[in-house]
């Protein structure tokens, strides 16, 4: 499977790619093609530095859907 990016990009942006052993590369091709048709919108949370407990707080309790993002300034 190629990607229509290059591993630069991974590291400049910091993404990460994380895959599972489960399905098969037909599956896997379907998700990828699902993904960029952009149906798929990533839950982001953006909280200041001073929230920090507060967000780590609704980590432990399990009460967060998405991913944080701590923004300065």
């Amino acid at each position: 499977m190629q990607f229509p990016i290059g591993p630069e990009y991974f590291v400049a942006k910091a993404v990460r790619l994380t895959g599972v052993s489960t399905g098969t590369m037909e599956d896997t091709q379907r998700a990828l093609e699902y993904v960029s048709s952009e149906k798929v919108k990533p839950v982001v949370l953006e909280r200041n530095l001073e929230h920090i407990p507060e967000c780590l707080n609704a980590l432990e309790r399990g009460d967060v859907q998405g991913r944080f993002v701590v923004t300065f300034g």
